[in-house]
């Protein structure tokens, strides 16, 4: 059975996809032809999000999921502590940027709540 904090931060993440659906002009959730899913497609990029201490895996999907949908590989990469995690940060924009994957950062909810 899964932690209690990780049901509350997957159920942050699905949250957060339907929120940057919105923003980013994407459908979410999208199955792909082989099956998997891809968390948002907008026209030309397929993006991953994921929280900033999964930015390795996040890397890995962002680029499959370009392949798989012919799309640029895309990462957004969620925070609700930027402080805490800008040295995930800063190694995901490297990574990304020297892989050609497009990357943003998105802060959740809880960064402006007292």
């Amino acid at each position: 059975m899964a932690r209690p904090d990780t049901l509350d931060r997957l159920a942050a993440e699905r949250h957060e996809i339907q929120r940057l659906a919105v923003k980013y002009g994407a459908e979410a959730e999208v199955e792909l032809a082989d099956g998997t899913r891809c968390d948002l497609l907008a026209p030309g990029i397929a993006w991953e999000v994921d929280w900033a201490d999964k930015w390795y895996q996040g890397i890995g999907q962002a680029l499959y999921y370009g392949l798989r949908a012919a799309r640029t590989s895309g990462l957004i990469l969620l925070t609700d502590e930027p402080g805490r995690d800008w040295r995930l940060l800063v190694r995901a924009a490297e990574t990304c940027g020297r892989h050609g994957i497009e990357f943003r950062i998105e802060l959740t909810g809880k960064v402006n709540k007292p």
